[in-house]
């Protein structure tokens, strides 16, 4: 499990972060994280205080 913060909520640092990312990403239902521009396969889950 990782934790990677960023003050800037823009799309930018996780694009860079995940560039050659492959696997599961879990996060909030914030919409920067539907759209990555990545160049590995990622698979989008919701966090669990949103699943009920």
């Amino acid at each position: 499990m990782l934790f990677k913060y960023d003050k800037n909520r823009s799309s930018k640092a996780p694009e860079k972060f995940l560039q050659n990312y492959t696997g599961v990403l879990q996060t909030d239902r914030y919409k920067v994280y539907q759209n990555l521009k990545t160049f590995g396969e990622i698979t989008l889950l919701s966090c669990m205080a949103h699943a009920c």
